[in-house]
Order: C-alpha cells, then sequence, then structure tokens
C-alpha cells in the first residue's frame, strides 16, 4: 500500500515536506520575536498579488504567482511597520485592517477574473484559499525546492546573527551587526516562507504551520538548534500524514488534514513530552509531594524518640505520631507503607512501627537541615524565631549537600 502511494504520489510528498518545513522553520524565528500573527497577516495578503499577477500575465506560472505574492506581502509588511509609529493605530488594528483590505482586495480580484473570458482561471488559483496538495505538479514542486534551498542557505549562512538579531536586537545592533539588513533579510525569508506554505494548506490555515509546530518543539527542547530541527520533523510529518489520509480518503481535503494532524502533535506533546509535558509535571509534583510526606513522617517519629528518650528502635504506635502532626491517618500509613519499602521502617504489629537503622539517620539528618534554615534566618535575615518555623518546614526538603555546605560556612563566620 505504502509502495503504491510513493511511487504514484512521491513527487507531491517531497513538495510537501519542503514547503511545510521551511514555513515551519520560519515560524521559530518570528515566534523568537513575538510576531507570529504577522504571518498571519502577510499571508492574506498575497492574494492580491497572486491576482494582479494573473490579470497582468495572463499565465499560471509559478514564477509569476510567487513573484506577485511576493511583492504583494512585502507591500503589507512595509505598511505593519510604517503605520503604527506614525498614526494612533496600534500594531494589532493596523495587522487586522491589513487582513481585511488586502484580503478583500484579492476576492475581488478573483470574482474579477472569473468573470473574464478565461473564466476557469480562478480553479488553478483557488487553491491559495484552502491550499490543494493534489493539484501542485513538477514545475510547482521545483519552485518549492529552489525557493526551501534559498531559505535553508541564508539561514545557515546567517543562523548566528539572526540568533543574536531575534533574541536581543539592541545587542547585536552595539557590537555593529547590520540590524536593519538583517531585518530585511528576515521579512524577505518571512514572505517566501508563507508563499511555499499557502500552496500546501492555503492562505486561512497558514498561521497553523507558523504557530503550531514550534508551539509543539519547545515541549521537547529549550536549544534552539534542537527546536528548529523538531519543528521541521514535526511539520514534515503532519504533511506525510496528511498526505496518507488524502490518498485513503478520497473525499479529505489534503491542507485542513495536515493542520488537523499538527494540531495532534502539538497536543501530544502537550500531554507527554518528558521535561515540559503535562503529565511529566504532574509525575514530578506526584514524587515530591510524596518525599515532603516521607521525610515528615521520618522527621516526625524521629522527634517523637528524641521527646521521649527513646531508642530508635522502640516502636510507636499510629496514634502516638498522629498527636504529634496533623497529618490525616490514611496520609501517615500511606508514607508509612512507603518507608517501608525502602526498609526504613519496619511493621512490628498491627499499628506499631520502628524505625530502621536508615530511617533513623535519614530522620535525623532532615531535622539538622530543618535546624539549619531557622538559624540561618534567624543570624542572617534577622527573622523573629516564632517566624522561621514554617519557612523552614517547606525548604528543609530543597536543601541539597552544596547549600548544607554553603549554610554551614555562612554560620561557622558569624560564630
Amino acid at each position: 500500500m505504502l509502495e503504491g502511494i510513493l511511487g504514484t504520489y512521491g513527487y507531491l510528498f517531497i513538495g510537501v515536506v519542503v514547503s511545510l518545513s521551511s514555513t515551519a522553520i520560519i515560524g521559530v524565528f518570528s515566534a523568537l520575536q513575538k510576531k507570529e500573527l504577522a504571518g498571519d497577516a502577510i499571508a492574506h495578503a498575497t492574494l492580491p498579488g497572486v491576482a494582479l499577477s494573473f490579470i497582468i500575465t495572463g499565465l499560471k506560472a509559478p514564477l509569476y504567482l510567487t513573484i506577485g505574492s511576493f511583492l504583494s506581502g512585502m507591500g503589507a509588511l512595509l505598511l505593519i511597520d510604517y503605520l503604527p509609529g506614525r498614526t494612533n493605530l496600534k500594531k494589532d488594528s493596523v495587522m487586522a485592517l491589513i487582513i481585511a483590505m488586502f484580503f478583500g482586495v484579492g476576492l475581488l480580484l478573483l470574482s474579477y477574473i472569473q468573470h473574464h473570458p478565461t473564466g476557469s482561471a480562478p480553479a488553478g488559483l483557488s487553491h491559495w484559499l484552502l491550499g490543494d496538495v493534489p493539484s501542485l505538479v513538477d514545475e510547482d514542486i521545483k519552485a518549492f525546492f529552489l525557493l526551501a534551498v534559498g531559505i535553508g542557505s541564508t539561514l545557515f549562512c546567517c543562523y548566528h546573527q539572526w540568533m543574536l538579531y531575534c533574541f536581543d536586537p539592541a545587542f547585536a545592533q552595539s557590537i555593529g551587526l547590520p540590524v536593519k539588513r538583517l531585518q530585511w533579510l528576515f521579512q524577505s525569508l518571512t514572505v517566501l516562507a508563507i508563499i511555499l506554505g499557502i500552496q500546501t494548506v492555503g492562505i486561512i490555515l497558514i498561521t497553523a504551520v507558523l504557530v503550531t509546530p514550534v508551539t509543539a518543539a519547545r515541549f521537547w527542547s529549550d536549544r534552539l538548534g534542537y527546536i528548529l530541527g523538531i519543528t521541521a520533523f514535526l511539520a514534515s510529518l503532519a504533511g506525510c500524514l496528511g498526505m496518507v489520509a488524502s490518498y485513503y480518503f478520497a473525499d479529505v481535503p489534503t491542507g485542513p488534514v495536515i493542520v488537523l494532524i499538527m494540531t495532534l502533535l502539538s497536543l501530544a506533546s502537550f500531554l507527554f513530552a518528558p521535561k515540559k509535558g503535562l503529565l511529566a509535571k504532574k509525575w514530578r509534583l506526584y514524587q515530591y509531594q510524596q518525599k515532603v510526606l516521607e521525610e515528615n513522617i521520618l522527621k516526625l517519629f524521629y522527634q517523637v524518640l528524641q521527646k521521649e528518650g527513646c531508642g530508635y528502635d522502640t516502636p510507636q504506635p499510629l496514634s502516638r505520631l498522629l498527636e504529634q502532626r496533623a497529618l490525616s491517618s490514611s496520609q501517615l500509613l500511606h508514607g508509612l507503607n512507603r518507608l517501608k519499602k525502602k526498609r526504613l521502617v519496619t511493621k512490628k504489629g498491627s499499628d506499631l512501627f520502628q524505625l530502621t537503622l536508615a530511617g533513623k539517620e535519614k530522620g535525623e539528618k532532615i531535622l539538622r537541615l530543618h535546624e539549619l534554615w531557622e538559624a540561618y534566618l534567624r543570624t542572617h535575615l534577622h527573622i523573629q524565631p516564632s517566624h522561621v518555623h514554617d519557612d523552614a518546614e517547606s525548604i528543609e526538603h530543597l536543601i541539597t549537600p552544596a547549600i548544607e555546605k554553603d549554610l554551614n560556612a555562612s554560620l561557622a563566620k558569624v560564630k
């Protein structure tokens, strides 16, 4: 089955991967500059350029359509940069105005073309609205590839300069980088990348290609290089899966399916990413809560034994432990059972538990960390003794050996 679809539409797979990955990579740099929605305005602004290009040349050649849409998109970018500084309009308002104006003019021109003697022309231009992958021909794929090579080469050559420009434009300018040229070059590549993506998913859905893959990628890594790679991979994967779906379900439009798959991949990243995913965060929070419960019980056990002057191997009933700390019986039993599995306590009867030597040492250490933090707060921050206990209760679980060493050194200097 897969060999059949690759044999029939192999060149379309190449075109989809090239166009979506290029657009998504540009979306990473747009996200770094918080200009994701500017892509939506540029996409809508390309429609009148496409229509005018056809009206002037009478041809649907990819080169002419690309030139027309590029000029129209750059014109929209100029207005986005020019109008906010010279009018009372905010940038969001300007983008909304440009979307309405350019898209309206584009639809008007398409309507004009439809009533033109070559009335079948919109059949070749309508894919700019919602995308139409099956209608792509060899010339389109070649144009995709050439544009993608140009975008990729420029990104590779200017990677470090762009990284500086995106993260800190003021610093980039202070070290002598040509910020204005970088800005214009980046904006030109943004328009070209959007044009690439439009022919796959259409004007209306192009924002999803700019935003969704990078949103998903940021759940997997914080390093820009990895984010770029993951973004390109997710966009390409969504494109390939969308192609397969449209092959087996003939009535399913490819562009919307690709965007839907991107959204599902983003949702999966949000849930299952190993570090930043929701489930991973929930698991780490649960693990920390259990650690706090266990350490509080060990400290409680040690304090009770210390208060009564008993040896560490003296069994204690649940009732006595519950008297000393505001824990429910179910919480206490749950924590004791976890400690039992770790061989920090042993069970000596129906409701009797006893510390092991390892449990006694750990409980003693937690109490020492608690007292150490209290001493630091009193000595260095001059907080009243009555106010330090609650803070120490939460901090004692976070003190690492390195922090403990620093605290001891600070207190030793004061003494």
